[in-house]
């Protein structure tokens, strides 16, 4: 199976690991999904994207978050701080060469990746506030603030954590039909991230009339969740910008410390093919 899926509900981000003496250098670099032995013949292959750092960085792009690895007695370890809770993301046996890394099924066969001659860059230097920009979206990030960004198929992913976890700013880029109505999207998306919630204690959802998604126009839905630490806000909000439909979400811990909210000075600042959002 493959070895990731999207998550939005993310707690926390682990201090980075240092790998140890027992990482091969053959790891580091980019690996692309090749072929999922689980799968049956002829099905088309996911894009994905993992990419190793000589730190003991692991980012998957599909995947808004980092995570750190080490291999150990061949096997890959691979860790998350997920909920609040350190865990262990994946445990597999490995094969690696030159060209083809596989990652052992826990059924069937291996997951295929085949190495990216694409050059490892640095990563972000993310201790000081900077803004992002390419040719759709244009942002500041606050000082410890991550972004991650892929696109496929037409859809343009950004998504921005902060150092702790407990806040996420996501965005979702695609072609606007004219047909299209912003608030439905919201609402299949808000019903998506239900589905996968579990179904005892889960949060209370409310549709949010206007300025519901930290002040912009238009209707938001918001899951609202109470732990002893504090309020998890997850908000989901749909805006067209010229020929795109933008989708958004955000997540945040409110407690009694939490003070003017960075996801609303990030999207403050935010432009979409050089327009500002409405407020």
């Amino acid at each position: 199976m493959k070895m990731f899926c999207l998550l939005l509900l993310v707690a926390a981000l682990p201090t980075a690991l240092i790998a140890e003496d027992a990482v091969e250098t053959k790891f580091y670099g980019h690996w692309d999904l090749a072929k999922d032995d689980d799968n049956p013949p002829d099905t088309p292959v996911d894009k994905e994207r993992l990419t190793f750092y000589p730190d003991g960085t692991l980012t998957v792009s599909s995947l808004p978050v980092e995570l750190t690895y080490t291999v150990q007695d061949g096997r890959l370890l691979v860790t998350a701080v997920v909920g609040g809770e350190a865990q262990v993301f994946m445990d597999r046996p490995y094969e690696i060469d030159e060209k083809s890394l596989r990652l052992k099924n826990d059924e069937k066969g291996f997951v295929h990746y085949l190495r990216s001659n694409d050059p490892l860059k640095p990563r972000v230097d993310t201790s000081t506030a900077r803004t992002f920009a390419d040719d759709k979206l244009k942002i500041d990030v606050p000082a410890g603030w991550q972004n991650f960004q892929d696109s496929a198929e037409g859809r343009d992913q950004y998504a921005f954590t902060s150092s702790g976890g407990q806040s996420m700013l996501q965005f979702v880029m695609t072609p606007a039909a004219a047909e299209m109505d912003p608030f439905s999207v919201t609402q299949a998306m808000a019903a998506e991230m239900q589905a996968k919630l579990p179904k005892e204690n889960g949060p209370e959802i409310n549709t949010i009339e206007d300025k519901g998604f930290y002040g912009l126009k238009g209707k938001a839905v918001q899951f609202k969740k109470v732990f002893p630490e504090g309020t998890i806000l997850m908000t989901f909000h749909t805006a067209r910008s010229d020929d795109l439909l933008v989708f958004m979400f955000a997540q945040e811990m409110i407690s009694g410390e939490s003070g003017e909210s960075p996801i609303k000075t990030m999207l403050s600042s935010t432009e979409i093919k050089g327009r500002k959002l409405q407020f």
